[in-house]
């Protein structure tokens, strides 16, 4: 029975230091598409705020009968994707979809875990010019002070920590966007980018004190409680 009480203190105590999602300040989602063949040309934009999540926009044109593009932009919660498509015969042709994402928070101390996933596909058909390509760039910032900056063009996993000794002002920036152009050729890419930010704080002060003086004055009070709890 005592044996089963320190159990469960110990798991109160831990269950209080595992890391959480963590709950950004503000937000803002921007996705946008536009495309073009030709003297032609579609664009649409939209952001949340004001709008609420999902976001989706998209564009489509054409320029005679085997010139086309298209392209769109996607965000929710956590995700971001985009497509770019373009065809041309003759008529120069570029699709290009994006999405963003921008959150502020004040966290710490304790370690900051950033994930996120990032999975792209690309074509080309054609003798003639044509260009498909998709990009992540990912800034996280603390207290003024740059802890992560980088891009990628293929697919990549990424997974790591951040210590942050106290608390911290700081934003998590992801740009996501693909192009496809072409002349005479034909071109498409998608992408998406999954991601999230956690937070494993600092035990409280006052927790741990608690644990320190409960189990030994359970020993100090209790005759024969460390031979009990051993099972002896």
């Amino acid at each position: 029975m005592l044996r089963i009480f320190v159990v469960l203190l110990l798991s109160v105590v831990t269950s209080d230091v595992q890391a959480a999602l963590l709950v950004f300040s503000s937000t803002e989602y921007q996705v946008g598409a536009h495309a073009a063949a030709g003297s032609n040309m579609d664009e649409h934009l939209d952001s949340s705020p004001p709008h609420p999540l999902p976001l989706s926009a998209s564009a489509v044109v054409t320029a005679g009968v085997d010139n086309h593009a298209s392209a769109s932009g996607f965000a929710d919660d956590g995700v971001l994707a985009a497509s770019a498509e373009s065809g041309s015969v003759g008529t120069d042709t570029v699709g290009f979809g994006g999405g963003s994402f921008l959150g502020t928070f004040n966290a710490g101390p304790g370690t900051l875990q950033l994930h996120f996933q990032f999975d792209t596909s690309s074509r080309v058909l054609g003798a003639g010019n044509a260009q498909a390509d998709a990009k992540l760039t990912v800034t996280l910032i603390s207290n003024g002070e740059t802890l992560y900056t980088e891009s990628f063009e293929a697919p990549n996993i990424v997974s790591t920590t951040f210590e942050l000794p106290e608390s911290s002002a700081g934003s998590l920036n992801f740009v996501l966007f693909n192009l496809a152009s072409s002349s005479d050729a034909s071109a498409s890419d998608s992408s998406a980018a999954h991601f999230q930010l956690s937070l494993e704080p600092v035990p409280e002060p006052s927790i741990v004190a608690a644990m320190l003086i409960a189990i030994p004055l359970m020993l100090a009070l209790l005759p024969g409680f460390g031979s009990r709890l051993l099972g002896k």
